[in-house]
Formats: C-alpha cells, sequence, structure tokens
C-alpha cells in the first residue's frame, strides 16, 4: 500500500515539473531578444537624429532667399541710364529716355526764347517720329521754384516727309526765356516706341 502511494506521489511530482529547455532552443530565444533589442535602439537613434536636422533646417534661413533680397536691392539702386555716351546732332543738350530705349535733344535760342526739341533713337542717330502733334514740358528758372508750362508743337517737314501730326521736331517759344542761359525743366510725360516715361527732367544746357 505504501509503495503504491509512493509511485502515486512521484508521478504528480514530475508531471508538476516544467519539460527542460534543450540548449540550441535557449540559444535561438537569446538571439531574438538581441535582434528585438537591436531594432529598438536603431528606430530611438534614428528618430532622434531626424529630429535634430528638422530643428538645425528651421533655424537656417534659405540661402537663395538672401541672393534674391541681394538682387533686388541692386536693381532699386541700379541707375537707369544705359551709362552710353552719345553726341547729339544738333548740339545741343541730350536726354535719355529709360535705359537705351530713346532720346531728346533739347536745342535753345537765347535771344527769342525758342526751345526745340528732337526725338531720336537710343544711339542718337535716326529721328523717331510721335503721334499727336505736342510736346508738353514744364520749365524752371534758377532760382524760382515755380514751373513756366511750354507747349512744343509738332514741326513739318518736306524733305523727310513729316507732319504736324507726325513728326520728331517739336518747337515752342516763351518770352519769359529771353536772354535766359541755362534752366532746368521736366517733362510731365511722353510715349516713345510703345514706352511711356513720366517725370523727365533736365538741365539745359
Amino acid at each position: 500500500m505504501w509503495s503504491a502511494s509512493q509511485a502515486l506521489i512521484n508521478r504528480l511530482s514530475a508531471a508538476s515539473k516544467p519539460a527542460p529547455v534543450k540548449r540550441w532552443q535557449a540559444t535561438a530565444l537569446q538571439t531574438g531578444a538581441h535582434t528585438i533589442m537591436i531594432r529598438i535602439l536603431l528606430g530611438a537613434v534614428t528618430g532622434v537624429s531626424i529630429l535634430i536636422l528638422m530643428g538645425c533646417a528651421s533655424e537656417t534661413p534659405p540661402a537663395s532667399n538672401n541672393q534674391d533680397a541681394s538682387q533686388s536691392q541692386r536693381t532699386e539702386t541700379a541707375p537707369q541710364s544705359s551709362g552710353h555716351h552719345h553726341e547729339a546732332p544738333h548740339g545741343g543738350t541730350l536726354v535719355e529716355l529709360g535705359n537705351h530705349v530713346a532720346a531728346i535733344e533739347f536745342v535753345f535760342e537765347s535771344a527769342s526764347g525758342t526751345l526745340t526739341a528732337y526725338v531720336l533713337d537710343a544711339h542718337a542717330q535716326n529721328p523717331v517720329r510721335l503721334m499727336g502733334g505736342s510736346l508738353f514740358v514744364e520749365i524752371e528758372l534758377d532760382g524760382n521754384e515755380e514751373y513756366i508750362p511750354l507747349e512744343l508743337r509738332g514741326v513739318a517737314s518736306s524733305l523727310t516727309g513729316e507732319t504736324e501730326m507726325n513728326t520728331s521736331q517739336f518747337r515752342g517759344a516763351e518770352r519769359a526765356l529771353r536772354g535766359l542761359s541755362s534752366f532746368g525743366g521736366t517733362i510731365p510725360t511722353i510715349t516713345v516706341r510703345g514706352a511711356t516715361f513720366q517725370d523727365v527732367e533736365f538741365r539745359y544746357p
């Protein structure tokens, strides 16, 4: 009877013990744990690196914006004149319009107070006709802040076929200009070859 009870107890004890783990199974479990740990560490390092790079990128201003701002500043401060020098064909004062678009030559006769304007091309070599028959200028006398309005009317020419309404030459006289040797002036507006220029200042001579 005692032998049978002892045998039963031994069976129950054996059944309650966990099955032994073989060596190759333990190694596989350890290797899998190491692999998972390495992947977790790599993921964490990658995430931190991305955050650092994003922070640096947000603090550094883009180079292209600085270049555009620099270029914009140079354009605003650049002179409108092309820097080329041309001789006035009639011996007067040459005024350039825009950046090598056209030019106007002013010739003044002091005795009669007559001002003549010749509209020329960019090289001051060929006449450029304007439609309308009139060119308005404002004359400023030295020491006087008031402007004297002066209408220069179109001049016809049988040699060139120009008419008063389609010409490159304009002339006008003003009694207040007689005897003067120098003065300033402004062209309020003028359209040449499709380009409109406003408040064009000039100085004679």
